[in-house]
């Protein structure tokens, strides 16, 4: 599970301050939404999988 999390911070990482210095505000506001249920699913399913 520490992988899907070690990429999940990378892309967030990334995307993050991009949108920030665009000042894209909406677009950082429906990023982190969907990060953050993306990480929750992911947790999930990979706690389902795992045991």
């Amino acid at each position: 599970m520490i992988w899907v999390w070690t990429g999940m911070v990378i892309i967030a990482l990334v995307q993050a301050p991009i949108l920030i210095n665009k000042k894209q505000w909406k677009e950082l506001a429906a990023f982190a939404i969907f990060w953050v249920a993306a990480g929750i699913y992911a947790s999930l399913i990979l706690g389902t999988l795992g045991g």
